[in-house]
């Protein structure tokens, strides 16, 4: 796109990730308005020696005065405020201004029919520009508009899942199919579908459905600039988080697309497992290794051996490593930044079989000459470099050696030193050691105040190394103590790499207690109470002016209460919005019983077979609970529908077709009311790979959810209405990406795996662990984000603000979503910018 010195995989980036797109043009249509205007005024002599120019308003009016007399002129008339003691007025003056504004105004008019046509486009795919994207997407020429409408709706299907051709489930006429048909029926038909490997269909024939307007709420798209995309780089390398599969694809196209981009390279990447994954990236796309930009992040010998396993195209993690033999290149780079290394022997000794195995990779006696001090370091820590005769002949003193070797505190790993002072009972030398790593002491707190007596010098020497820790740990330490007190229903314990290691929350259109629409309701009276005496006050002031007006005989002056009034009338306009929209939300808060039955969900995946012609099978399946966990059933391809809480499945698929054709899909539909009205709460949605292949093998197979009035009209997919789109790439068969809340009706968003690598993979043999990943999610011992902005605005002397009104230049905006209308100035963060959170506000110190 000429838009933007970016490439199009570099915008589609900014686009999905910030809902932004750079266009380089930044003169909008008001602005070509306001130039045309003044200019065809100052070109004529007669306009241009009596008339001032105050003000253009966005309606495409403008404010004039003629000899001092302020004139509105805007849709074809002009506006102005007679005065008794006017004698002429300039009609053939304000009648030639008149021209030029409705002329100018009707070009411009034309001139936004691309636009709005573009608006209109992405509009069908659940978008819409912001107020200052359309002003300056107004201003292009027609080809720039064409070539930003190609890749933005190309982009924008993509994202939403619209880019796939076909979705047409086991039962086209799903869901009213399914609910009118007997289960023997569906067993049947599923039957034959088995018989005849996925290919079979038992109806060809889609009958005519009904069309109805469909009510959503549109996602912004703003301006950008090239620094929005270096900054999410920035803030993904900076992550207090382990970066996802999408983020090193983002990262990888990154570094690949933009020449510059060792620049954008932080002074410190906190997670050293991210460190590893960005430093095999540089080793693999630049052809000379930056060893000087490079070695300072690597500070002990494990972030080399991560480095070394991702190398080897393992997990940084390492678990169950298997090393490559690297390269001379890759050979030199794993010593050099060895090499650079502190506290190396006791860090060799951490992993001492995994380097062992590393070192018969690398040979490092070979460049013994380079590297002396770091070969004897690794000499003295593995067994592999003694001859097997002299070990023989050491044999009969390995009891004295070992001995001695233990009884010398200079040769104990710190783990081991810490251990022997707390077994022996030496609290204060054990908490000065402790100290020395403010981390580890932080995590293991509530250990030393249940084994130690001093309590209160815990908390002190505690509140002295409290900065050095990281906000990651201190918010799981806050969340933790809050919470040490009350009896658990079950205790969870997760395998790292086993379940994911968080979870995130979509808010999207979350409900609210009877409770608070009472609270809301009251507090939404009182406030138009307040407006509309404020509107009597005004009204007061404006009579008072217009008498005032009518005495006056000096012009300046009059013109001075002229300017009043109108100040008075523009306050009592944005007043009266501001009550009209008070009043809808206490319409809104008063219907809520009936605005509970607008959204209902359907759910649904979309895959095919590999590239390999391998035909796969995925399943959709749903588990419900009650408030308390309790299992209610499931609905999946051995079940296709509840009637009880009526919930229906399309059908089971078992071949997702050839890998470039129309895929296969499955859905799900469900109504929230319905689960809560049967004393149901909780919807937790599993996918499954039905014969064992794991998803991050899978080379197409997408989840998404949408919101829909009326499951039963439209057409079965509808780009505008879908709310979420997670690509399945995960080292599993069996996933729960979500879980719904119905009660709060709240999307959980917890993708965590459920079983082993299994065979045959469905929602029977995935049940075992489910109710305690459950309650772990669903009541987390850590806090919310709202706590964690808190905090922040807390520790840095600011302040929250009442509403948007309140916020300027400078200021930091909490959001679920992006207004139509940005402050100028004010930094928006949604609790989508995961880059930002675990950058800016999970790495710094509170």
């Amino acid at each position: 796109m000429s838009t933007s010195t970016l490439n199009n995989d570099l915008m589609k980036i900014l686009l999905k990730r910030r809902n932004m797109v750079i266009i380089n043009d930044d003169k909008n249509i008001y602005d070509i308005f306001k130039d045309e205007v003044t200019r065809c005024i100052f070109e004529n002599k007669d306009l241009k020696e009596c008339c001032e120019i105050k003000q253009f308003n966005e309606d495409l009016s403008v404010t004039i005065k003629i000899n001092g007399i302020p004139i509105d002129f805007g849709n074809g008339i002009y506006i102005y405020m007679k005065n008794k003691k006017e004698t002429e007025f300039p009609i053939d003056l304000a009648t030639r201004i008149l021209t030029i504004v409705n002329e100018k105004a009707e070009k411009i008019k034309a001139q936004m029919i691309y636009a709005l046509s573009l608006n209109e486009n992405i509009g069908n795919l659940g978008y819409c520009m912001d107020q200052k994207m359309f002003n300056i997407v107004a201003a292009l020429p027609k080809e720039k508009v064409k070539t930003l409408s190609d890749f933005l709706i190309s982009s924008l299907k993509e994202m939403v899942g619209a880019d796939v051709r076909y979705y047409r489930p086991l039962y086209p006429d799903f869901p009213s199919q399914v609910i009118d048909m007997k289960d023997s029926q569906l067993y049947y038909n599923a039957l034959i579908h088995y018989w005849f490997n996925g290919t079979y269909k038992p109806y060809k024939k889609m009958n005519k459905r009904n069309y109805k307007p469909i009510k959503n709420t549109y996602k912004n798209i703003t301006i950008g600039k090239e620094d929005d995309l270096h900054q999410i780089m920035t803030n993904i390398m900076c992550s207090s988080e382990t970066i996802f599969p999408k983020d090193i694809e983002d990262l990888t196209t990154y570094c690949t697309c933009y020449k510059n981009f060792l620049d954008t390279i932080p002074e410190r990447i906190p997670n050293k497992e991210n460190l590893a994954i960005i430093t095999n990236m540089i080793i693999n796309i630049n052809e000379e290794f930056p060893i000087n930009k490079i070695s300072r992040h690597f500070d002990i010998v494990t972030d080399v051996l991560r480095l070394a396993a991702v190398m080897s195209n393992e997990s940084p993690t390492l678990k169950y490593v298997r090393f490559k033999s690297f390269s001379n290149k890759e050979r030199r780079i794993l010593m050099s930044l060895l090499n650079n290394c502190r506290n190396r022997v006791e860090d060799f000794c951490k992993y001492k079989n995994m380097w062992q195995r590393v070192c018969e990779r690398i040979h490092p006696m070979k460049i013994y000459k380079l590297y002396p001090d770091l070969v004897d370091d690794m000499v003295g820590s593995y067994k592999y470099v003694i001859e097997k005769k002299k070990i023989q002949e050491q044999l009969h003193n390995i009891n004295k050696v070992h001995l001695s070797y233990k009884e010398n505190d200079t040769h104990q790993t710190f783990a081991a030193r810490v251990e022997k002072l707390l077994n022996e009972k030496k609290y204060d030398k054990a908490l000065t050691l402790l100290a020395q790593r403010p981390g580890i002491f932080s995590r293991r707190l509530d250990e030393l105040l249940m084994k130690v007596d001093d309590q209160k010098k815990v908390l002190e020497i505690f509140e002295e190394i409290a900065s050095k820790v990281s906000v990651k740990v201190l918010l799981s330490l806050k969340g933790y103590f809050q919470k040490r007190h009350e009896k658990l229903m079950v205790g969870v314990f997760l395998i790292k790499e086993t379940y994911t290691k968080g979870s995130r929350f979509d808010i999207s259109y979350k409900q609210i207690t009877e409770e608070e629409h009472e609270m809301a309701i009251k507090e939404l009276e009182e406030e138009i109470s307040s407006l509309r005496q404020k509107i009597k006050e005004n009204n007061q002031l404006k009579d008072q002016l217009f008498v005032s007006k009518e005495e006056c005989e000096n012009e300046s002056e009059i013109l001075e209460i002229i300017e009043s009034i109108k100040k008075i009338d523009k306050d009592n306009t944005e007043i009266n919005e501001k009550i009209e929209n008070a009043l809808i939300n206490i319409d809104n808060h008063r219907n809520e019983e009936e605005n509970k039955n607008i959204n209902k969900i359907r759910l649904f995946i979309w895959w095919t077979n590999t590239k390999n012609g391998k035909t796969i099978d995925i399943d959709l399946s749903i588990m419900i609970y009650d408030e308390n966990l309790k299992d209610l059933g499931h609905v999946s391809y051995t079940s296709l529908k509840n009637d009880t809480f009526k919930i229906y499945h399309s059908g089971d698929i078992t071949n997702g077709g050839d890998v470039n054709g129309n895929g296969a899909a499955e859905f799900i539909d469900f109504d929230p009311k319905q689960i809560i009205d049967c004393h149901g709460r909780y919807i937790a949605v599993s996918v499954n790979s039905f014969n064992g292949e794991k998803f991050k093998d899978l080379d197409n197979c997408k989840f998404r959810w949408m919101e829909r009035e009326d499951l039963n009209s439209n057409d079965l997919f509808d780009p505008k209405t879908v709310k979420q789109k997670l690509d399945l790439n995960i080292d599993c068969t069996s996933t729960v990406p979500v879980v719904f809340d119905c009660k709060t009706n709240e999307f959980v968003w917890i993708d965590t795996s459920l079983t082993e690598n299994l065979y045959f993979v469905n929602i029977e043999n995935s049940k075992t662990p489910m109710n305690g990943i459950l309650y772990y999610y669903l009541n987390p011992l850590k806090d919310n984000l709202y706590n964690l902005f808190k905090l922040h605005v807390q520790s840095r002397g600011g302040r929250l603000v009442e509403s948007v009104n309140e916020l300027s230049e400078g200021d930091t905006a909490f959001v679920s979503c992006l207004p139509y209308k940005r402050i100028n100035g004010v930094k928006y963060i949604r609790p989508v910018d995961l880059d930002i959170i675990l950058s800016e506000y999970m790495t710094t110190s509170i």
